[in-house]
C-alpha cells in the first residue's frame, strides 16, 4: 500500500472512530440512566480520544525501545589459537599472543592510534 494510501486509512479510520463513539455516547449513557445531550457526548467522545491518544503513544513508545536495544555481540573465533592472525607468527602462552597481536607491525593502526 502507498503511503498517500496509509494515510487516507488511517484517518478514516479515526474519523469513522470518533463517529462511532459519538453515537454510542449518545444511545448508551440514556439506557444507563445517565442523561446525555449532544454537548455531553462530545466532551465524553473528546475525553476517550485523548485517552486513545496517551495509551497507543505509550505502547508505540514502550514497542520501540523493545526493539532499540543492542543485539548481542559475538566475537569470532580464530581457527588456530595458537597463531597471529595478521602474520602467523606461533605463540608459547596467550599472554605472548596478547603481546604480539598488541604490537603486531602487519596489524595496521589501533583504534587509539586512528
Amino acid at each position: 500500500m502507498s503511503k498517500r494510501m496509509d494515510t487516507l486509512e488511517t484517518l478514516s479510520q479515526a474519523l469513522l472512530g470518533i463517529v462511532i463513539g459519538f453515537l454510542v455516547n449518545l444511545t448508551i449513557f440514556p439506557l444507563l440512566g445517565i442523561p446525555m445531550d449532544s454537548t455531553k457526548a462530545a466532551s465524553v467522545t473528546v475525553l476517550y480520544i485523548f485517552v486513545s491518544y496517551i495509551r497507543s503513544y505509550t505502547i508505540r513508545r514502550m514497542f520501540r525501545r523493545i526493539g532499540e536495544r543492542p543485539e548481542k555481540i559475538t566475537v569470532p573465533v580464530d581457527d588456530d589459537p595458537c597463531t597471529c592472525r595478521h602474520c602467523g607468527v606461533p605463540f608459547v602462552s596467550i599472554l605472548n599472543r596478547i603481546d604480539h597481536e598488541h604490537g603486531c607491525t602487519k596489524r595496521g593502526k589501533t583504534w587509539a592510534q586512528r
